[in-house]
């Protein structure tokens, strides 16, 4: 049987981990525009367990992420910086905006997970088989959502849940998570 991980992304990012720990730390090196990273030495950026920095980037046009990827402010120079602790967002935050999250989790217990993700407008979900940025696949999404879902649309798209995913007790796995908001209710 596997763990189910949820992902939420309603008007802003959030992660939601219902059964592990989830670890971030905002002295994260800035990742470049592309979405394979560099591998830093992650041992020296863990930080608090249950805080992690969601990056707010406003006055960005469209619904798509590449909008936000590529305003000359991303990623290094993000309008906000809000580090959270609870795990569910807002409602109707704003419109015209961008966010984008990026931490490690920690497995509490080696076993078979699924990631589902919701959100508004566009968001995208991506999991690192090890703790290292540069693992990520290349234009290889784990999850995302091709449009918006409502907080408790969980099965709206069938991109919006992961395939079943092993990770292990004590190992701490990479994610990115990028989201943008075009207009109207989020």
């Amino acid at each position: 049987m596997h763990k189910t991980l949820t992902l939420i992304l309603i008007g802003i990012s959030v992660f939601l981990l219902p059964t592990g720990d989830m670890m971030a730390n905002s002295n994260l090196p800035n990742p470049p525009k592309e979405k394979v990273h560099s591998n830093p030495p992650t041992s020296m950026y863990i930080g608090n367990p249950g805080v992690i920095p969601r990056y707010i980037y406003e006055n960005v046009g469209g619904n798509y992420i590449d909008y936000m990827r590529y305003e000359p402010n991303f990623p290094q120079s993000p309008d906000h910086i809000e580090y959270m602790q609870s795990l569910k967002s807002s409602y109707n935050w704003n419109d015209s905006y961008g966010s984008f999250i990026r931490g490690f989790i920690l497995a509490p217990e080696t076993g078979q997970y699924v990631f589902n993700i919701t959100g508004d407008d566009f968001c995208e979900f991506y999991l690192s088989p090890d703790d290292l940025p540069g693992s990520i696949p290349a234009n290889d999404t784990t999850a995302h959502i091709p449009g918006w879902t409502g907080t408790t649309e969980h099965t709206k798209y069938p991109q919006q849940t992961s395939d079943t995913i092993n990770l292990v007790m004590g190992d701490y796995d990479y994610f990115e998570v990028y989201q943008k908001e075009g207009g109207g209710g989020d």
